[in-house]
């Protein structure tokens, strides 16, 4: 074989395994954000010289972090951290600025080590969390973390409104961050309230007095046919209550967003009917709000009674799913919760059940 085309092959084996060892290992979120905020991100980055971190892996050593601040109705801005052959730098970038401004930072490396050992690393991307209420403009935040074999970015969307526990992590890594660059924090996470007013809902055995007097939503089933289905046995509703074994109410991220911003509240009165074995076939909702009805019945289709042994028999019934506002602390904060600043009106009700 000619020796050139041997020196060729080798020389392209040789660039192969160069191009492997140093392409990072990906971590990227598979959610709607992420194509539209790096957009504006690589648009910026393009502009500020700033190399492609995804597809450049960086030599051994070297780390490099970007952090993101806008994606709302501010202007993008950066803060880069970057140690290359041991020596660190910090750099902002301001998008639509074409010049990169460095500012002189006070060790920057011990900077970087309160960022990891903060959890940094281990925050979780904004489509891992489910939020209720939805914010249509604010801040976010994109994390950019790489190294010579992996890179990870990740989204915080609105931490100072839709709160959380990786979102709190954030709000208390950043004034580190924003020390390396001289600027103080914004806000100023210990001035943040310790918990939140929000909707509850329990399932309680009163019944509403105005059940006759509103029109009962069409029977959903679980089994088939109702209309030639009829209840043997009628509970009262705080036996029934006293029978249930699973009750759980909608949970927030299935109710309609318009129902947090709202302050929507108020009794659902549902009526049931209850399998010889505990499950729920049917239901209906004889009264309340109609934005909060319909979760309430995919809810109550859920539920589960205790079984009557050796029992054919269909049991009917009417609960009700009571929704209030109550003050609610933020269960990843160990201090005690202050009162809300909005009052709340007091609500009378029986016992419940599951909260």
């Amino acid at each position: 074989m000619n020796v050139r085309i041997i020196l060729l092959v080798i020389a392209v084996i040789v660039s192969a395994c160069a191009e492997q060892t140093i392409r990072p290992r990906l971590s990227i979120p598979n959610a709607t954000w992420e194509p539209i905020y790096f957009t504006s991100i690589d648009r910026a980055a393009q502009h500020a010289g700033l190399p492609d971190l995804r597809h450049q892996g960086l030599p051994g050593g070297d780390v490099e972090l970007r952090v993101w601040e806008g994606f709302g109705g501010t202007r993008l801005q950066a803060y880069v951290l970057r140690r290359r052959d041991g020596s660190w730098t910090a750099t902002y970038i301001r998008e639509g600025s074409g010049q990169r401004s460095r500012r002189p930072a006070v060790d920057v490396g011990g900077i970087w080590g309160q960022l990891v050992d903060g959890g940094l690393f281990t925050i979780r991307d904004d489509s891992e969390r489910r939020h209720c209420a939805v914010i249509l403009d604010g801040v976010g935040y994109v994390v950019e973390i790489a190294n010579e074999n992996v890179y990870r970015t990740y989204l915080v969307s609105n931490p100072e409104s839709q709160r959380s526990e990786d979102g709190d992590r954030l709000l208390h890594l950043l004034p580190i961050l924003y020390g390396a660059f001289g600027e103080t924090s914004r806000p100023d996470p210990s001035n943040l309230p310790s918990g939140e007013t929000k909707i509850v809902s329990s399932v309680v055995s009163e019944v509403p007095m105005d059940v006759s007097g509103q029109p009962s939503s069409p029977w959903r089933s679980a089994v088939g046919a109702v209309a030639e289905r009829k209840a043997e046995v009628r509970l009262m509703p705080q036996d029934a209550l006293a029978q249930g074994r699973d009750l759980r109410t909608p949970p927030c991220q299935e109710m309609p967003p318009y129902v947090w911003k709202l302050h929507l509240t108020g009794d659902v009165a549902l009526e049931l009917l209850i399998e010889p074995d505990g499950k729920v076939s049917a239901a209906r909702t004889l009264s309340g709000h109609p934005i909060l009805r319909q979760a309430s019945v995919e809810a109550a289709l859920k539920w589960t009674f205790a079984p009557i042994s050796g029992s054919s028999q269909l049991r009917g019934t009417v609960l009700t799913i009571r929704y209030k506002e109550e003050w609610v602390p933020f269960p990843w904060l160990k201090r005690v919760a202050t009162p809300s600043n909005r009052p709340l009106q007091p609500t009378s009700g029986g016992k419940s059940e599951v909260e």
